[in-house]
């Protein structure tokens, strides 16, 4: 049971090869200690659903996993923060009426996030939490992008209960935003003026660029008919796209920005859809992903173009629902739920030596 459909999109720091045509498909992933459960609490009423739908890690040694019960709009949020040692509850401000759906940090004292439901956008000022803003009405909120302290975008994509639009935090005001960027699911920045995201329905997604005036749909060759499911700029002149043909018999991409060249490389596995795109800290990238099963995947493409496939956490049935790389090394957070005794839990898991503590902790 995956716990959302949300879009994943994070921002990437690394650059990439320019070509990557030639793939050979090794049997094993990259070397490294491998996932381990590193944290799982279960939150609410012994039936409640539990989870975790969003990761960051602003440092190496700093990271937050939000989400919280229910996933719904009676549901409640909860934030835990890591700082090198293990897993702490953060105090949330009271009267939250949803659970956390997305965050993105400018720095460890500057971090914004947003209720699924519920229209709260809240800040961490490095000593807590506080709602900077409430926006009115029912809809979802889907992503945030924050560029710095004065320039913070908010996405709400039409949903199940439809969404509650784009909107932009300039340092003074938040202001609704119209036109092609009115309905933007998710969003990464690498600046003020080139951001990337992914807007319209899931299954007739689009990637639009912003250019620090305007919004504008690309409608490069290779991303004609492809249903985006994620996006990672690396530079204005790198980018990543993950996405889906079809719909009886999906097929799923990824699509690349090299210089002005945009190329489509076909996934060498049938897999349902692809999630999250994030580095790996070595020029390559992971993009989770779901087999036709139903089974968690994680998919690796190499800096060299190999590709690679793990069983990824969570049992049958759930999954990887967001991931970020640590800065400063190959090592990667990833959250989720798993089944519980009578509910679900939510769970944390590592991969690689700096996201999986040692024995004594």
């Amino acid at each position: 049971m995956k716990l959302s459909s949300r879009v994943g999109v994070v921002l990437g720091t690394v650059t990439f090869a320019a070509t990557m045509t030639a793939m050979g498909l090794p049997a094993q992933a990259p070397s490294g200690t491998g996932w381990r459960e590193v944290f799982v609490h279960h939150y609410g009423a012994p039936a409640d659903v539990s989870g975790f739908t969003a990761v960051i890690a602003p440092g190496r040694h700093d990271a937050w996993a939000f989400g919280g019960t229910n996933l719904s709009i009676s549901g409640s949020p909860v934030a835990e923060r890591w700082t090198g040692g293990r897993w702490r509850a953060s105090p949330l401000p009271g009267g939250l009426g949803s659970t956390i759906n997305a965050a993105s940090a400018v720095s460890a004292s500057d971090i914004w996030a947003v209720t699924f439901y519920g229209g709260d956008i809240l800040h961490w000022n490095g000593r807590r939490w506080s709602v900077a803003k409430h926006l009115s009405g029912s809809g979802e909120l889907t992503g945030i992008a924050a560029v710095s302290a004065k320039d913070v975008w908010v996405f709400g994509a039409s949903g199940a209960i439809g969404g509650l639009g784009t909107w932009h935090f300039n340092g003074h005001g938040w202001k609704k935003v119209t036109g092609n960027g009115s309905a933007i699911a998710a969003a990464s920045a690498l600046s003020a003026t080139s951001i990337w995201a992914i807007s319209g329905a899931p299954l007739q997604s689009v990637i639009l660029h912003y250019n620090g005036t305007r919004w504008r749909q690309l409608t490069a060759r290779p991303l004609a008919g492809v249903a985006a499911t994620g996006v990672l700029p690396t530079s204005p002149k790198d980018v990543w796209v993950s996405g889906t043909t079809g719909s009886s018999h999906i097929t799923s991409w990824l699509i690349h920005l090299s210089g002005r060249q945009w190329t489509r490389i076909k996934v060498p596995w049938p897999v349902a859809g692809l999630g999250h795109l994030i580095p790996d800290g070595q020029g390559g990238l992971w993009a989770a992903a779901e087999s036709n099963s139903g089974s968690s995947l994680d998919l690796h493409l190499s800096r060299s173009g190999r590709w690679s496939r793990i069983a990824a956490p969570g049992g049958a049935g759930f999954g990887i629902e967001a991931q970020a790389l640590i800065p400063g090394t190959t090592s990667v957070w990833a959250v989720g739920a798993t089944q519980g005794t009578t509910g679900t839990d939510a769970v944390i898991w590592g991969y690689g030596p700096d996201a999986i503590p040692p024995p004594s902790q």
